[in-house]
């Protein structure tokens, strides 16, 4: 099953929130990726639309 046709940027902060953000492209979702890594956010992830999505 593929996640999305997007896309997705997860950043998941020291408090345990996290926020997703879609992008049309890589390159968006690597530019989002470095805005998140800038505001200290600890695990930042980019799911690609070919990653599988693991269910279990």
């Amino acid at each position: 099953m593929r996640a999305s046709e997007h896309f997705l940027t997860s950043a998941e902060d020291s408090d345990g929130n996290v926020w997703v953000v879609r992008a049309d492209d890589n390159d968006t979702a690597c530019h989002v990726a470095d805005l998140f890594r800038l505001s200290d956010h600890v695990r930042v992830t980019i799911i690609a639309p070919d990653d599988p999505l693991d269910l279990d």
